[in-house]
């Protein structure tokens, strides 16, 4: 089976939150299991493969480069609304998997006019409103990535319940548990709360790690 993923988001390496993460480890799985797996994302241009792709786009005149840097195809291009299709006629997907918020909904519709099967893979609280043209397309359905996020989406019925894959070598460390650490501080994940417990507590450091700066904050309570 050929699989997918469509998303308006950026991609590994050019961005490494949770949603591109659990997207890499999908296609890995997927690809030991036989299937064919793919990614359209959008491109930041920054770093080796952002300056490669860019490269190919002016001097190939390809406005929608792909790569096998990952061990599977990745299209990066600046506008992935544009290049649904394009992707789709190149790889010829037997289902898509649509995610992250920014054009949501007009990627999911791209996808249907040319008659693709698609899930839409929720990973966060936005609500994301569901049109009415969309409400009885059987070809279209829902998965999240925890119940939490099937709790907020109550205009969708949630046909599946596919929790993050992380595979334990890429997190166990040896911790002196001295610091607290925060990846991707933003509102909606509780930034609010976490500020209010490292005031709290004087005695932690905490860090916050932002993936898509790469970059970190430490605050020093000491």
């Amino acid at each position: 089976m050929n699989i997918l993923f469509v998303t308006a988001h950026k991609y590994i390496p050019e961005t490494l939150g949770g949603m591109e993460v659990n997207t890499h480890q999908l296609c890995l799985q997927l690809l030991k299991h036989g299937h064919q797996v793919g990614v359209l994302a959008s491109l930041a241009g920054r770093g080796l493969q952002g300056i490669k792709s860019r490269l190919k786009i002016k001097l190939l005149k390809n406005n929608c480069p792909k790569d096998n840097n990952l061990g599977y195809p990745v299209w990066r291009t600046w506008n992935t609304l544009d290049y649904t299709n394009y992707v789709a006629t190149e790889f010829k997907p037997n289902i898509v998997i649509v995610q992250g918020g920014h054009l949501f909904y007009d990627i999911i519709s791209n996808l249907l006019d040319i008659n693709l099967p698609v899930v839409a893979y929720l990973h966060t609280p936005d609500r994301l409103t569901l049109p009415e043209k969309f409400k009885t397309n059987k070809q279209l359905s829902f998965i999240a990535n925890s119940q939490f996020t099937t709790s907020l989406h109550h205009d969708k019925r949630i046909d599946l319940v596919i929790p993050p894959i992380v595979p334990k070598e890429s997190y166990v460390t040896i911790s002196n548990k001295t610091t607290a650490v925060f990846i991707n501080p933003s509102k909606y994940k509780g930034q609010d709360i976490v500020l209010a417990i490292a005031k709290a507590r004087p005695d932690v450091n905490f860090i916050f790690v932002s993936t898509h700066s790469a970059q970190s904050l430490e605050i020093s309570n000491s």
